[in-house]
Parts: C-alpha cells; sequence; structure tokens
C-alpha cells in the first residue's frame, strides 16, 4: 500500500490558502500542512515573504522528501511565467537551485487574484487582464464560499479533463500544476 501524499502548502492569502485546501481534500489529500503567513500589517507585502519563504521550504522539501510543496501566489500586473521566474531569482539569491521540471512543487499562480477565478466558475464575467473587475472580486472576502467552485473545478480538471471555454490561462496552467500532485 502507497503512503499517502503529504503536502506543505505555502500559500499568500487566506482565500489561496482555503481553495487551494478544498481542491486537494476533494482530491483525497489531507495531509496539509500549512505554513503560517505573517500578520497582515507585519514585515512587508506577503509576495515578499512569499518570495523570502519559497527558497527554505524548497529546500526542506528536498531535504524531507517523500512531500509536496505547493506555492499559491497572485502574479498582480506580473505575467504568470514572470512571477514564477521571480520566485527562481529568489532560490537563486538564496544560494537554492531553482525548481527542476521533475521535482514535487506546484505553482499555483492566478493572474490579480483568486476572485478571477471564482468569477469564471460561477459562470460570471471575467477578465484576467484588468483587477478587480470581476463581480465576485467586489464582495467582501469570504474563505468559506468556494466550495462549489472547487468541486466545479475538481470536475472539470479531473474528472472530464477540460476547463470550459474560456476559461482563464492562469487557470489552465494551474489545472496542469495540480496533476503533479498524485494521490
Amino acid at each position: 500500500m502507497s503512503k499517502p501524499v503529504s503536502v506543505v502548502l505555502l500559500c499568500e492569502d487566506k482565500q489561496l490558502s482555503a481553495f487551494s485546501r478544498r481542491f486537494l481534500k476533494k482530491r483525497g489529500i489531507n495531509r496539509i500542512n500549512e505554513i503560517e503567513r505573517p500578520p497582515e500589517k507585519v514585515g512587508g507585502s506577503r509576495k515578499q515573504w512569499v518570495n523570502k519563504e519559497y527558497p527554505r521550504q524548497l529546500q526542506a522539501i528536498r531535504q524531507r522528501g517523500g512531500a509536496v510543496l505547493i506555492v499559491c501566489t497572485d502574479a498582480d500586473e506580473l505575467a504568470v511565467e514572470s512571477r514564477i521566474v521571480d520566485l527562481n531569482e529568489a532560490c537563486k539569491k538564496a544560494d537554492i537551485e531553482p525548481r527542476k521540471d521533475n521535482e514535487a512543487v506546484v505553482m499555483i499562480v492566478p493572474k490579480w487574484n483568486i476572485e478571477t477565478w471564482l468569477s469564471y466558475l460561477k459562470g460570471e464575467s471575467f477578465d484576467e487582464d484588468i483587477k478587480d473587475n470581476s463581480p465576485s472580486s467586489r464582495n467582501t472576502r469570504n474563505e468559506k464560499d468556494c466550495k462549489v467552485q472547487v468541486q466545479k473545478l475538481v470536475d472539470m480538471c479531473y474528472n472530464k479533463q477540460v476547463l470550459q471555454e474560456p476559461a482563464p490561462p492562469s487557470l489552465k496552467a494551474a489545472c496542469k500544476e495540480y496533476k503533479k500532485v498524485k494521490q
């Protein structure tokens, strides 16, 4: 019998965390250890914190073995690929080799924020290139309100193996990344 997958979750904010945790649990992954975020107003931006923490967690995963590191961070004004380059640069600055293609490291990077994905999954209009333009992003953030959207993504990403078009490019990339996590 194979050992259950163990996940280390490094998330920029609560909504990304809630979404990722629910997604993983729907996929049968329950061994999730989340890295505690600093309080909102302490120590700079959360994006800077992720840049600082990512190399440490990558090194720890490599030393420990057998676990998956999932990094959840917004791209904001950058392209998704540019945000991943930033994380690779953070590794180089910390004297740690960046993620290799065959490593159990998953990058979940919504363009501006996860609310764009939630809008898409609710069937609402969205424009991934414009900050806070989706109906969901104008609502108060409520981490508990993503259960239905997570189930819809699991259905599309795994059961149907395709997202309904038009889909946010960053969500398409996330589906590919999530598939690296084996049950």
